[in-house]
C-alpha cells in the first residue's frame, strides 16, 4: 500500500502520530510534501483507535450535568470525519468488515458501543 501523506499540526494522538486533517485537499500531486512525514494506513488506524479509546476515559463527575456535557463532547469528537469516519474508511480500504450496534440511547452508550466494537489491529 502507498503511504498516506499528511500535514502535521501541533495536535498529536496517543500514539504520537500527527492528527490527520482529512478535510485537506485530496489533490496530493498539487501539494508540496517536501519534509512532510508519512503515516502508513495501519499505523494511522491504530493511532485513531487508541485515540477513540482514550477519549472515553471519563473523569469523576460532581453532578449529572457535567457527565452529560462530557459525553456530548466525546460523542462529537468520536463521530466526526476525523475519527469514526476515518476509521471506517481505513478498515474498508484494508478489506476488514466493520459493523456495530448503535443502541441509540445516550451519547455515552453510543460512544461506548462504537469503541467496544472496534477491532484489535
Amino acid at each position: 500500500m502507498d503511504p498516506v501523506y499528511i500535514r502535521t499540526s501541533t495536535a498529536f494522538t496517543a500514539a504520537n502520530i500527527p492528527v490527520v486533517d482529512i478535510s485537506a485537499p485530496r489533490n496530493y500531486d498539487a501539494l508540496d510534501f517536501t519534509g512532510v512525514p508519512t503515516v502508513e494506513p495501519l499505523a494511522e488506524l491504530r493511532a485513531l483507535i487508541a485515540k477513540a479509546k482514550e477519549l472515553t476515559t471519563a473523569p469523576e463527575f460532581q453532578n449529572p450535568d457535567e457527565r452529560e456535557m462530557f459525553w456530548d463532547r466525546v460523542y462529537s469528537q468520536i463521530f466526526s470525519p476525523h475519527i469514526s469516519q476515518r476509521i471506517c474508511q481505513l478498515l474498508k480500504d484494508q478489506g476488514t468488515p466493520f459493523d456495530w450496534y448503535d443502541p441509540d440511547t445516550t451519547y455515552e452508550e453510543d460512544v461506548k458501543a462504537f469503541v467496544k466494537a472496534l477491532p484489535a489491529v
